[in-house]
Parts: C-alpha cells; structure tokens; sequence
C-alpha cells in the first residue's frame, strides 16, 4: 500500500502545484476508495484462508486455532493502515509535513508507548494487546489524517 500512497502524494503534489485543488481532492479521495477496496479484499482474502496459511508453517493445531485468531486481528487492522498511508501521502503531496510530524509524534507516545505498556502488561493482553493498540493509533490516524486533509488546510500553504 505503500504504492499508493506514493501515487497519491505524486498526483495531489502535481494538482496542487497546477492551481488545481479540486482535483487534488478527488484525486486523494480515489486512491483512499482504491486502497480501502483492495485491502479489504485482502483482509477478506486473509481470513477466508487463515487456516490453509498457517497450515503451511505447522501441523500443530494449537498453534493454529491461536494463529487464525491473530491473522482475524491483523487483516482488520490492515483496513485503517492500508488508508492512512494514502491519506498521509496526500498531505506530503501538499506539503503539510509538520500536521504528520506531530501527528506521528503524539501518536507514538500515546499508542505505541503507553497503549502497547497498557495493554499488555496491565490488561495481560501480550500479543493481542501489541495489535489491538496497532488498530487503534492506525485508526487514530487515519482519523485525523482525513479530517485534516478534507479541511485543506494544505491549500493555502505558500510551498515555494
């Protein structure tokens, strides 16, 4: 998905610099739906076969009732991921790069820090924990990332 975000950041970056915001818009709008379907297919891929995955790396099925459970949390999570990075390289591609400075900053230190401590040692998650705190600062992101580029605070920066 890092592709796409890629492409969002070039194609918006390239409305932008054309005096054509609109279309910066749309065009950050499509490659959020096109990522959202495709990781979604590959969320629904991922579950569907879960077993027949893990059943390539082992024959043990404890392992595998565990591991299917896991692949569930991680292809769900993939969703909110796969989006935040296009709508990321949609604010790159409007040189919003300090709003994802900061973002990334506070994210870290809430989620990543404290959430992953939280909830795995505290609420005993372990494992689970480490991805359900994923899945929430990915959502968390995305969120943001969204509502700031929709709000095209990026159209009226002076990138030159």
């Amino acid at each position: 998905f890092t592709g796409f975000g890629l492409a969002s950041m070039t194609l918006v970056g390239k409305n932008i610099g054309a005096a054509e915001n609109q279309q910066a818009i749309s065009t950050g709008r499509v490659a959020g739906r096109v990522a959202l379907v495709f990781a979604g297919i590959i969320a629904f891929l991922l579950i569907l076969f879960r077993e027949g995955l893990l059943s390539v790396f082992t024959s043990n099925q404890e392992v595998i009732t565990y591991g299917a459970f896991a692949i569930i949390v991680f292809a769900i999570i993939q969703i909110p991921k796969a989006v935040n990075i296009v709508f990321t390289g949609n604010l790159r591609g409007g040189a919003d790069l300090s709003w994802l400075m900061w973002l990334a900053i506070t994210s870290v230190l809430i989620f990543e820090t404290l959430g992953a401590y939280v909830f795995s040692f505290v609420f005993h998650l372990m494992l689970m924990g480490l991805w359900l705190i994923q899945g929430m600062d990915e959502t968390f992101r995305l969120s943001l990332n969204y509502w700031r580029f929709k709000k095209q605070k990026w159209s009226t920066k002076d990138i030159f």
